[in-house]
C-alpha cells in the first residue's frame, strides 16, 4: 500500500511538472509496474490518478489506460477518470463512446446510447461509434433499421462470423426479398463458406434485384467455378475442371483454394503441365512471383519439361 502511494504521489508530481514529460514518465511508470507484475487492482489506482490528475493528456494515451481498466474489469473507475477529465478540459469524441461503454458495462444502457449517439455526432463518419451503437441495440434486442442491418452484417461478414450474418440477412430478406445488397451481402457469405450453388443464387437475385456494377462479373466467375465443380465430379481424371474451377476462384481472390482444387488435381495427374502452370499462375495473381518461378524450377529439376511460350504466358514480363 504504501509503494502503490508512493508511485502516486511521483506521477502527481510528475503531471504537475509539465505535461508531456509526465505523460512519457508515467508510461514508464507503468511499464515498470506491470514489469513488476502489479495486480490489477494496483495498475488500475495508479490509472485513475494519473487520467484524475492530468491537467492535459494525449488522447490516445488516455484511451489506451482507460480501456486497461475496462478489461481489468472497472468500468465505474474509468468512467470517473473521464469525468474527471472532463472538468480539467480534456474533451473528445472518442472519450465520450469510452465512457458509453462504461456505462454499457454497469447496464446503463439509455445513458450508454446516450454518450454513443453524441460521439457519432461529432464523429458521424467514425464506423467504431456506429458498431457500439449496433452492438448496443443487439444487445438489448431493439430491432435494427435495414441500414444497421447492413452494416452489422458486413461486420460481422468481415470478422469471419458467418453464421450470424447470415441470419441477420436472411431474417432481412424475409421482410424484402428484393433487396439487392442484402441478397448480395449473403452471396459473398455463401461464398466465404465455399457454397457456391448458394452464393449463384443469391448473386443472381442481386442481379435481378437491381443491376450493379461487378455482379455480372461475380456471377461470371461463380458460373466457371460452379462448372469446374462439375466436371471434376463427372471425370476426376481430366484437368479442365481444376483449371475451370481454380480460374474462377483466383479471379475473386480466393488464391489458397484455387491451389487446393489444382493439388487436387495433380494428386492425380502429378505431371501434367497444364495444371503445374495454372499453380504458378495462381501464384503470380497473388503477388507471389518468386514463389511461382521457384516452383517452376522444382517442376523443371524433376524432369518436367515446360514450353517457353507458355513460361511466358505465365510470367509475361519476363525476358
Amino acid at each position: 500500500m504504501q509503494s502503490r502511494g508512493m508511485t502516486g504521489m511521483i506521477i502527481i508530481f510528475l503531471v504537475l511538472a509539465g505535461c508531456r514529460t509526465g505523460e512519457e514518465a508515467a508510461a514508464r511508470q507503468f511499464k515498470k509496474l506491470k514489469e513488476e507484475d502489479a495486480d490489477s487492482y494496483s495498475l488500475v489506482y495508479h490509472y485513475a490518478v494519473y487520467l484524475s490528475t492530468a491537467g492535459k493528456v494525449e488522447t490516445g494515451f488516455a484511451i489506451s489506460l482507460l480501456n486497461e481498466m475496462i478489461a481489468h474489469g472497472y468500468p465505474t473507475e474509468a468512467r470517473y477518470c473521464i469525468e474527471n477529465m472532463d472538468r480539467n478540459g480534456i474533451r473528445s469524441g472518442d472519450l465520450l463512446a469510452i465512457r458509453g461503454l462504461c456505462y454499457q458495462h454497469e447496464m446503463q444502457y439509455d445513458l450508454a446510447m446516450t454518450d454513443f449517439r453524441a460521439a457519432l455526432a461529432m464523429d458521424p463518419d467514425d464506423p467504431r461509434i456506429r458498431e457500439l451503437i449496433l452492438n448496443l441495440k443487439v444487445i438489448r434486442g431493439l430491432e435494427l433499421t435495414e441500414e444497421e442491418a447492413l452494416e452489422r452484417a458486413g461486420e460481422l461478414m468481415d470478422r469471419g462470423r458467418l453464421d450470424e450474418s447470415e441470419l441477420l440477412l436472411k431474417a432481412l430478406l424475409e421482410k424484402r426479398g428484393d433487396h439487392h445488397e442484402a441478397s448480395y451481402l449473403l452471396g459473398q457469405v455463401k461464398l466465404g463458406k465455399a457454397q457456391y450453388d448458394s452464393a449463384y443464387h443469391y448473386m443472381l437475385r442481386a442481379n435481378e434485384a437491381g443491376d450493379r456494377p461487378g455482379y455480372s462479373e461475380y456471377l461470371a466467375h461463380l458460373r466457371y467455378i460452379l462448372e469446374g465443380e462439375a466436371l471434376i465430379g463427372s471425370n476426376p481424371h481430366t484437368f479442365s475442371g481444376y483449371l475451370q474451377e481454380s480460374r474462377g476462384l483466383a479471379a475473386i481472390g480466393f488464391f489458397d483454394r484455387a491451389q487446393q482444387v489444382l493439388d487436387g488435381g495433380l494428386a492425380l495427374n502429378p505431371d501434367n503441365v497444364n495444371l503445374i502452370l495454372a499453380k504458378a499462375l495462381v501464384w503470380v495473381q497473388a503477388d507471389e512471383r518468386e514463389t511461382a518461378e521457384q516452383y517452376l524450377l522444382e517442376q523443371e529439376n524433376r524432369g518436367i519439361r515446360i514450353d517457353p511460350r507458355l513460361r511466358q504466358q505465365v510470367f509475361p514480363n519476363q525476358n
